[in-house]
């Protein structure tokens, strides 16, 4: 070996008498490995100079250095493969990765999809031969493992602006802003929420505090807080917000007063909701008004068309691609985020009363 750069996990696998699979699973922090082998596992890379972090920053230096210009050529899309099939099933994610995957071949770019759940040795190999990263929502532990692979090169994140990074999404205050002043001019005064769950503990600049904190300060500045009702659904993970959605609804319907118009924190939430109240014989609009944010192709097309904030997610994909290849050709990097327009999309689900 000429150097710490070519130490590889099989290496450390040898030295500490375990799989190269263990070794993996160490460095993954995985809790089915017992305390003396992760230790032995870690003294054997201590004494090798084994760094993860270290190797890929070498593997990419090697791949750049044969490149003859500065010039983004591939871009990476980190995501967890096991859940494609639903992602293809949602379509906010859906239209949000095909736009990105038509702007990189506008411009002449390839992308390479790095799989959240490979072996870390795999991830760091493929993490090597990118030039930038774009990192769509996903739980804190997932963005974690992706920062740390893609150390000093762009990543630009979507719809996650607490992280830090240069993101392209909405404001979310002005977003429930805009809801708010549409229910008001509709007359509604006893106005409920439902959500999935929040972590007040957690960061509070994250996406779903945000819409969270926008609609309490609407509820303030209108002076109905004492009429609001809320509820927060028990799952937060992004593929069962239809389910969410309607058992949420349950939830606040069985309070008394009841609302008169419902906002939910997506498209998919209310989704579910619209279902679960058909089921369940309550009128939308008649007897409540249902509105959210995103503008999801479903959105105009459900059993009662719904009123919604409209994101542009087309925007969001190709704003992404053309902010990580200015990053990279202009060689700067800058943390400003990138909003996205919105608009009111007036449709049925909401009355006049």
């Amino acid at each position: 070996m000429s150097g710490p750069e070519n130490v590889s996990q099989t290496d450390v696998a040898r030295m500490a008498m375990v799989t190269q699979a263990t070794v993996s699973m160490v460095f993954n922090g995985h809790k089915g490995i017992s305390e003396a082998t992760r230790q032995r596992v870690l003294k054997a890379a201590e004494a090798l100079d084994y760094h993860p972090n270290r190797n890929i920053d070498a593997r990419r230096l090697a791949y750049r250095q044969s490149k003859n210009n500065l010039r983004l050529k591939m871009v990476g899309y980190y995501w967890q493969f096991r859940t494609v099939g639903t992602i293809m099933q949602n379509s906010f994610y859906q239209t949000i990765f095909l736009s990105i995957a038509d702007e990189c071949s506008r411009q002449g770019l390839s992308l390479l999809l790095l799989n959240v759940d490979d072996d870390l040795e795999v991830e760091l190999g493929r993490a090597s031969m990118i030039d930038a990263l774009i990192l769509p929502s996903h739980p804190p532990e997932i963005v974690e493992r992706a920062v740390k692979l893609v150390r000093n090169i762009p990543l630009v994140s979507l719809l996650m602006d607490h992280l830090g990074y240069c993101d392209v999404g909405i404001d979310d205050s002005r977003a429930m802003a805009m809801i708010y002043e549409h229910l008001l001019s509709k007359g509604h005064s006893r106005i409920g929420y439902v959500s999935p769950y929040l972590d007040f503990s957690g960061n509070a600049r994250s996406h779903g505090l945000k819409r969270w904190n926008g609609f309490m300060e609407q509820c303030r500045k209108a002076g109905m807080h004492s009429n609001m009702s809320t509820t927060w659904t028990s799952d937060n993970r992004a593929f069962e917000y239809r389910q969410e959605g309607a058992r949420g609804f349950r939830t606040l319907w069985e309070k008394s007063p009841h609302p008169t118009a419902i906002v939910f924190y997506n498209d998919m939430m209310a989704l579910g909701a619209l279902d679960e109240a058909a089921r369940m014989g309550v009128d939308v609009p008649g007897d409540v008004s249902f509105i959210a944010i995103d503008d999801i192709p479903e959105a105009a097309r459900a059993r009662v068309p719904l009123t919604t904030v409209s994101i542009e997610l087309e925007e969001i994909g190709r704003l992404a691609v053309r902010t990580v290849n200015r990053f990279v050709m202009e060689n700067y990097y800058d943390k400003t985020p990138v909003l996205i327009e919105m608009k009111l999309k007036e449709r049925a689900s909401v009355r006049k009363l």
